[in-house]
């Protein structure tokens, strides 16, 4: 099953360019290694100051003997990192569509009648 979040961070004012030319220009190993830890999508938006990442990751393809590029991802989270002024945060889900599906089973029928 898909594991999905969402995370909101702010920039420095004078990073914002900076931080998304860092994003144009990732290094392939911090692509594989996302992959790797089972990463089927991630996606950042920016309004502003404030930036969301979405994720999703499948447990099931993560690869559990794969190769830790340690060194690239402290590196990456250096240099993004000095970019906020707010660090990323866990934004809660109070809402899921599928979680009231059931209310409109018999919507369609009543209005037939």
């Amino acid at each position: 099953m898909v594991e999905r979040s969402l995370w909101k961070a702010v920039l420095k004012p004078d990073q914002v360019e900076r931080y998304e030319r860092l994003h144009n220009e990732q290094p392939a190993a911090i692509a594989a290694q996302l992959h790797d830890k089972g990463f089927v999508n991630l996606n950042i938006y920016r309004s502003g100051l404030a930036v969301f990442m979405t994720w999703e990751i499948d447990p099931d393809r993560i690869i559990p003997d794969r190769i830790v590029r340690e060194h690239a991802e402290r590196e990456w989270d250096r240099l993004t990192g000095d970019c906020f002024a707010e660090g990323w945060t866990r934004v809660p889900l109070i809402y899921r569509l599928t979680d009231h599906s059931y209310k409109t089973t018999g919507l369609n029928d009543a209005l037939e009648e």
